[in-house]
């Protein structure tokens, strides 16, 4: 039998163990809950720049500051870009960030469960300009006079070409412009401003020679390359191509690309598929250079070729395809 001493002992000694073992269990639950949170916290920043493809199971998609398009990576990759603790439990979440597929969708229609790299063209976040005939009219006019030859008929396609390219950006034209003239004569003047100061980087894309990853022309509606003798077939077969793929032959998205080529010579063969123009230089050229430097120089070409009436659909497609200039030209 235990003394009332006794007892009193052993009952402070019970609650002092009972209690140390609930405060054991209440740190080891807000340690849980620190994890947790940590977790949590990591999962959202993480989310931001890397998902799974639902429709590639084991492939994830990595969004990169210095890249234009994600970057495909399998579960292995993954594993080896981040820290692989956090990277075992994200692989275990069942709810996990998880995308259906990537589009490059102009219309924005393809859906909630997709993941858009569209961006839109740089003029169009430009404060809209109220008058633009007469900050228009200089483009225009350098484009009949210098660029078609003074010819209405291929100052028209041109305009249509470019204009093409803003109002349906999902509609390839599946033609190439070639434009050639002595050095100097500028003529990539007019593609360096639709490039730089219209469409922006987003969206086209300026090559000094042909060495193109294909993921690189992703998103791009316009793809100007300076230089050209003859072009390389991988640079040529965009005119065509109806896909691209995203560094994975897995993982691909539609081309959007149109061609254009600066040259001191005109093409060296004939293609269907390319128009050639030759370039005179205008007399104020720098004066024009500084003109198309103006933001509300881009906005007012902008709002011009978006108001610009244009065949839509099939019938659009076939006016590019089939009314090749040099056919206008000899009519």
């Amino acid at each position: 039998m235990y003394g009332l001493q006794q007892v009193s002992f052993l009952m402070g000694l019970y609650n002092k163990t009972q209690a140390s073992v609930m405060q054991q269990k209440r740190k080891r639950e807000a340690d849980d809950d620190d994890e947790q949170l940590a977790y949590e916290q990591a999962k959202k920043r993480h989310e931001l720049e890397c998902f799974e493809l639902h429709n590639h199971i084991g492939t994830f998609a990595v969004l990169l500051a210095d890249k234009h398009v994600p970057k495909i990576m399998s579960r292995a990759m993954v594993r080896r870009y981040y820290d692989d603790n956090f990277i075992k439990q994200w692989f275990r979440d069942e709810d996990m960030r998880t995308v259906e597929t990537i589009v490059v969708d102009p219309s924005g229609t393809s859906g909630e469960n997709v993941f858009n790299i569209w961006k839109p063209f740089r003029a169009s976040e430009l404060t809209a300009v109220v008058d633009s005939v007469e900050l228009v009219e200089p483009i225009v006019s350098y484009i009949h006079k210098h660029i078609a030859n003074s010819d209405e008929g291929l100052t028209e396609w041109i305009l249509n070409y470019i204009a093409r390219i803003l109002q349906f950006p999902e509609s390839k034209s599946e033609m190439a412009i070639w434009l050639y003239g002595d050095e100097r004569c500028g003529k990539s003047l007019l593609f360096d401003f639709f490039c730089e100061q219209v469409l922006g980087q987003h969206s086209s894309l300026q090559l000094t020679n042909q060495v193109l990853h294909e993921s690189s022309a992703v998103g791009r509606v316009c793809i100007q390359v300076h230089g050209v003798k003859r072009l390389h077939k991988r640079i040529h077969d965009l005119i065509m191509m109806k896909t691209l793929y995203l560094g994975n032959r897995d993982v691909c998205v539609a081309n959007l690309v149109n061609l254009v080529v600066t040259s001191n010579n005109p093409p060296p063969e004939d293609d269907i598929h390319i128009a050639e123009f030759k370039c005179s230089v205008p007399a104020d050229l720098d004066g024009l250079r500084a003109h198309l430097q103006r933001a509300d120089v881009a906005r007012a070409f902008y709002q011009y070729l978006m108001e610009r009436p244009l065949p839509t659909g099939a019938g659009f497609r076939k006016f590019m395809r089939h009314s090749h200039p040099r056919l206008i030209g000899d009519k």
